[in-house]
């Protein structure tokens, strides 16, 4: 299996998803994925969103 960094989630057995966010070897480093995530910014789907973006 192919595991793609920063991508695909893995759920573990306490039902918590992950986002692995380095491969060495046979070892991934994996981040709770809502941590992860918490790190990106946040669009607001709203007007201001829509003038901004539309073509």
């Amino acid at each position: 299996m192919n595991v793609e960094l920063y991508k695909d989630l893995i759920k573990d057995e306490r039902g918590n998803y992950n986002v692995a966010v380095q491969k060495e070897g046979n070892e991934l480093t994996l981040v709770n994925a809502m941590l992860e995530r918490s790190y990106q910014d946040l669009w607001e789907f709203n007007e201001e969103f829509k003038k901004k973006y539309a073509e």
